[in-house]
């Protein structure tokens, strides 16, 4: 997927979510402190920049492939399209792929303000790694074998 598609995408995101004025995310409270572990992102729009990130890398760092051309069998590197996928980001991120189902499960507690975009933003992170593979598979950048099981649509 390009560049482009994605980052379009990403761009209104943010402006939506820039524009939702929540005071504070996490953990309502009455007494005005706040309760339980601090989050690995204070705002949904710094995990959508971290994801961005992400996203960045990825593209600016296909895989080189071997290859030897010609008569004179010349040496060269082919770059290949690397593929966007969950555990990946979650590396990347620095946090295992059980966190954010685990963080997804807990802002959707009622008393967790801003829960909903924290959790749009991981669905959106998920449909783009997602459209990047099955993209990809059709293409034919990457193995549709692979693809196909990865995104269970084989049997």
């Amino acid at each position: 997927m390009s560049n482009f598609i994605w980052q379009k995408s990403i761009d209104k995101l943010r402006k939506e979510l820039e524009a939702i004025e929540l005071s504070e995310y996490g953990i309502k409270t009455t007494n005005g402190k706040k309760q339980g572990k601090r989050l690995a992102f204070d705002t949904p729009v710094k995990m959508l920049d971290a994801i961005t990130d992400y996203f960045n890398a990825v593209d600016a760092n296909p895989y080189k492939e071997h290859d030897y051309v010609g008569k004179d069998a010349t040496s060269v590197y082919r770059q290949k399209m690397r593929p966007y996928t969950w555990h990946g980001l979650c590396l990347f991120l620095g946090y295992n792929p059980e966190y954010f189902e685990k963080f997804e499960e807990y802002t959707r507690e009622e008393m967790f303000r801003g829960g909903s975009q924290y959790r749009r933003v991981i669905k959106h992170a998920r449909a783009l790694i997602y459209d990047n593979k099955l993209s990809g598979a059709t293409s034919g950048l990457f193995s549709h074998h692979i693809v196909a099981r990865d995104l269970g649509l084989a049997d």
